[in-house]
């Protein structure tokens, strides 16, 4: 081989390498039963990730809202340990405060690393070895799914994995993935989870044949959400999602007047929380009586037991936990965690638009901004975050530019907008 040939092939070299390395690390990511170090947040990939951080970090800005994303973790970071000092009267948990965190800087390394993965191997590997790597991780911890992995585990990894290698075949084979992610949700009284793919399936259906504004896309989607929840609720009464289901839902109308405020009691309490203290309580902040008797007061006008374990136990133990992602990020890091939460909203509805305006985009695409928007109201932070992470990786790339095909090639100073299952990258003279 000539020397001129090795020395073309070198460069070529060093990339599949750099491809294999960050596969590796995106595989690994979510895989926290397998760590190092003692820690339930810390993963074998986020120790492979750390040396390389830098780079990643370096490469954020070049995604639309990356530079606000990077500045909102730093923030938190920065800012969230100050309220420990305006904490008054409240007990700080050692343990909770190092565990929320550890929680925020990994969840930034786990985004940055995704983002700077979309770039060298594109989108679609990187949700099909994230997705992959979750599902490891559930079948290793098993005992914490209550009996139901479905439900407690393999819902999300499972639909995402399927629907990123659907995206690759004919539509029939997206349509037949959500449509089985709904069955098994009804056989698995996952109520929530027949709802929301049946949202993504017809925004992404009605977007490939539909040549209608962007605009009035939206406004199916809004419809068809409504739809969906009205139409849920009844098919549920009626039996038609399980008698236990049909139980339930019978209970939260009855306590409640609505699935929704039955179902998420919560909202009730945060929003209280919120009245009471804009500044959030901080990391590892217990609650005081005070703070648990105006949550409490908020649930009663909702109709809601105060004594059960549910309130006494999960949402005022150790800690406060309101089963929001959004709530979460406010009560633990306060007016900057609740800015990156409004900031994950944002991308979630700017994605949905620039979807809308592609037929090509796949399913995944849309099934990540319902569940975006659904865990930002509705899921808890703790067995949540990580799903929702991968959705504003996934989600970032309609707000990125990408560059030409060709590297060696001149580039044009116009940069073109980015197709979800392409590689994201803005074209800059000299990158």
């Amino acid at each position: 081989m000539s020397t001129t040939a090795r020395v073309l092939r070198k460069p070529d070299v060093t990339v599949r390498m750099e491809q294999a390395l960050l596969a590796g690390i995106v595989l690994l990511l979510p895989i926290r039963a397998i760590s190092p170090v003692v820690s339930s947040i810390v993963s074998i990939g986020v120790v492979l990730a750390l040396p390389v951080l830098f780079v990643a970090v370096f490469r954020m800005p070049r995604y639309r809202a990356g530079g606000l994303v990077l500045t909102l973790f730093a923030l938190i970071l920065f800012t969230a340990p100050l309220l420990w000092f305006a904490a008054d009267e409240r007990t700080v948990s050692e343990d909770g405060a190092l565990a929320a965190m550890l929680t925020i800087a990994v969840a930034f390394v786990h985004l940055s690393t995704l983002l700077w993965a979309r770039s060298k191997i594109g989108t679609h590997l990187v949700v099909v070895l994230y997705a992959v790597g979750m599902i490891v991780q559930v079948l290793l911890t098993l005992s914490h799914t209550s009996g139901n992995p479905w439900k407690f585990g393999l819902a999300v990894p499972a639909t995402l994995l399927a629907l990123a290698i659907a995206s690759r075949a004919r539509p029939f084979w997206t349509v037949l993935v959500f449509a089985i992610a709904m069955a098994l949700s009804i056989h698995f009284d996952f109520r929530s989870f027949v709802g929301l793919p049946l949202v993504a399936l017809f925004v992404w259906a009605w977007n490939r044949r539909s040549a209608i504004a962007p605009g009035w896309k939206i406004f199916g989607f809004v419809l068809v959400s409504a739809v969906a929840y009205f139409g849920g609720t009844q098919a549920a009464l009626a039996g038609w999602l399980g008698e236990r289901n049909r139980i339930v839902t019978q209970m939260q109308i009855a306590e409640s007047g609505s699935v929704l405020a039955g179902g998420r009691v919560e909202s009730a309490a945060a929003w209280a929380l919120f009245i009471e203290r804009p500044i959030g309580l901080g990391p590892g902040v217990l609650p005081t009586v005070h703070d648990v008797l105006v949550g409490q007061a908020a649930l009663l006008q909702r109709g809601v037991a105060i004594d059960g374990d549910y309130v006494t136990d999960y949402l005022f133990g150790a800690g406060v936990k309101l089963h929001s992602i959004a709530a979460d990020l406010w009560v633990n890091y306060g007016l900057a965690g609740l800015g990156l939460a409004l900031l994950i909203l944002w991308i979630a509805i700017r994605a949905l638009f620039q979807g809308l305006k592609e037929r090509s985009t796949p399913g995944f695409v849309f099934f990540a901004v319902v569940l975006t928007l659904w865990n930002l109201a509705f899921s808890p932070i703790g067995t949540n975050l990580w799903e929702t992470i991968l959705m504003v990786a996934v989600l970032m790339g309609a707000q990125s530019y990408r560059a030409q095909p060709n590297a060696g090639a001149t580039q044009s100073k116009a940069p073109q907008l980015t197709r979800f299952n392409t590689i994201p990258q803005r074209a800059r003279a000299g990158h």
